[in-house]
């Protein structure tokens, strides 16, 4: 069987290809076309599925759900964050509140960004899943339908790993070199007990 490699890469424009002349060669054997993006809507859900984020609803990577919110508990200590605010500080507390998320079963992990610490406790995850977990939302992913239609496939969103029985925590997978070396080991095993058909790479 043909094996497949995805490769989505983030904020890569269309024009971009004229100066990555790889991507362009390739570009040029097969289909390829300029896609208009609606403004601050939550692209990989839309394109996994082929729903209109007006559908989805899925517009940014937060929404207001302050009932829900995994910073609810930071208001006491918001002083605190706020005298020693930085990018390090900001990127550990992104990752730890991802891996209390994963522990209960939540797989849509976004950074807290530039959120003021004092208005964090307001905001939520739009989705509660990943895009590569199993049924994110109410309209079938294409992972879905690969799941459905047993087809074996591998698909890094780092931190997580999608594969036909569902998601994993693969940390160490963010540097290309293990990524790659991740793929050949997946390759080495195809012949038995696992066979890959497909495998895609989300750069984020």
């Amino acid at each position: 069987m043909k094996k497949t490699i995805f490769l989505y890469i983030d904020a890569f424009r269309y024009d971009y290809l004229k100066y990555t002349p790889f991507l362009n060669g390739l570009a040029e054997q097969r289909l390829r076309g300029n896609l208009r993006v609606e403004p601050m809507h939550q692209f990989e859900f839309t394109i996994f599925s082929g729903v209109s984020p007006k559908s989805h609803k899925f517009w940014a990577w937060y929404c207001f759900n302050p009932e829900q919110s995994p910073y609810r508990w930071i208001w006491p200590w918001v002083w605190i964050l706020k005298a020693i605010d930085n990018k390090y500080l900001r990127d550990l507390f992104s990752y730890g509140t991802a891996l209390l998320m994963y522990l209960r079963g939540k797989t849509r992990f976004v950074k807290i960004g530039a959120i003021p610490w004092q208005r964090a406790r307001f905001f939520s995850a739009i989705s509660d899943k990943s895009f590569i977990d199993r049924s994110p939302m109410e309209w079938p992913m294409l992972f879905d339908i690969l799941r459905q239609n047993n087809f074996s496939f591998v698909a890094l969103e780092w931190p997580l790993v999608g594969k036909s029985q569902g998601v994993s925590l693969r940390p160490w997978l963010k540097k290309e070199k293990n990524i790659f070396d991740y793929f050949f080991i997946l390759q080495w095993m195809m012949v038995n007990p696992y066979n890959l058909d497909i495998f895609f790479q989300c750069f984020f």
